[in-house]
């Protein structure tokens, strides 16, 4: 299953293009299907708009290329294994 988490897209695939001046983020099409570690690294295995297949990338470069959904993706993997209620994980004052 690949969840979109990221409210604000675009169709660029690139990891070095679509960068907000504004934010200094940038806003990337990014679907998240699953993680992983291994020696110490967490992993993401992604699908980017354009790509026809997913590829594994650090977190690291899942936060360069779309923050937003990265930030998401982890607040729905701790409501799903800790139980954190939804609303205290996307509450914003």
């Amino acid at each position: 299953m690949v969840i979109n988490l990221n409210p604000s897209t675009s169709s660029s695939s690139s990891p070095s293009s679509s960068t907000s001046s504004s934010s200094g983020g940038s806003n990337n099409l990014m679907g998240i299907i699953t993680h992983s570690a291994f020696n110490g690294i967490i992993y993401l295995q992604v699908l980017c708009a354009g790509d026809a297949f997913a590829k594994w990338i650090t977190v690291q470069e899942a936060m360069a290329y779309c923050p937003s959904g990265v930030i998401a993706y982890t607040k729905l993997q701790m409501n799903y294994i800790y139980g954190v209620p939804m609303e205290w994980l996307f509450h914003t004052d």
